[in-house]
């Protein structure tokens, strides 16, 4: 199956099995061989002695999407603290990578790292926690095209349990995608800073949370076939 490479005033065709994500200056489709790409992480040293590493993190595609990468990520990022988390979460977005896509990791993380502001609700600040600005998602289990955006607040996942499943096969997009350094930017600005830590899960919590996933979505069991390799 083709996949069309349009200009960024077209509409980007997504097909079920792929996806399409809008570059600098074009809309650009990939089918391209997993690459993993690195973000920023704290590795536990004493004291205020501390010590950035890199690890890998895979693609924001269904095809190479895995949970515990991120978990690692998000749970490091959180260890080093609010402030310098944010600033390493917006040099990943901005490091360079062989695919314009390779950064869209940013989102997940940012969705797990950050909630809705709590309190009174102002012209200037709104308690909502918008999705990114990618498109029309293409929803696991949507009954058309595009589906209930409702259903999942925390587009382009959705957090069971602490486990981060990828809930969008891919998005329809007409124009150019916000970047993720804009979206952290937004984050930073009308979110709160998530207190609940990320820690690494089990096998057993990573199939009892995927079993949660499909149990309250009402999912089907060719639903599974498409999220249960994102626990493996």
């Amino acid at each position: 199956m083709k996949i069309l490479a349009l200009t960024v005033a077209s509409v980007a065709l997504l097909f079920d099995t792929n996806m399409v994500f809008a570059q600098d200056k074009d809309v650009s489709a990939t089918r391209n061989t997993p690459v993993l790409r690195p973000v920023l992480v704290q590795e536990a040293r004493s004291g205020a002695d501390r010590k950035i590493s890199h690890v890998d993190l895979p693609g924001f595609d269904y095809y190479t999407y895995k949970v515990d990468p991120f978990i690692r990520a998000a749970g490091a990022l959180q260890a080093l603290g609010q402030k310098q988390a944010m600033q390493e979460l917006l040099a990943f977005a901005k490091e360079p990578g062989k695919r314009f896509e390779d950064r869209y990791g940013a989102f997940v993380l940012c969705r797990m790292l950050f909630t809705p502001k709590e309190g009174k609700r102002t012209e200037k600040q709104s308690t909502t926690f918008r999705r990114p600005g990618i498109g029309a998602a293409v929803y696991v289990g949507a009954k058309s095209i595009p589906g209930n955006v409702a259903e999942w607040p925390l587009e382009p996942i959705e957090l069971i349990d602490g486990v981060p499943f990828l809930i969008t096969k891919g998005y329809y997009m007409q124009g150019q995608a916000e970047l993720p350094t804009e979206y952290i930017k937004y984050c930073i600005q009308n979110c709160d800073w998530n207190s609940v830590a990320f820690k690494p899960k089990s096998e057993h919590e990573k199939k009892a949370a995927l079993a949660k996933l499909m149990s309250v979505h009402k999912l089907k069991p060719f639903d599974r076939e498409f999220l249960s390799p994102q626990i493996k």
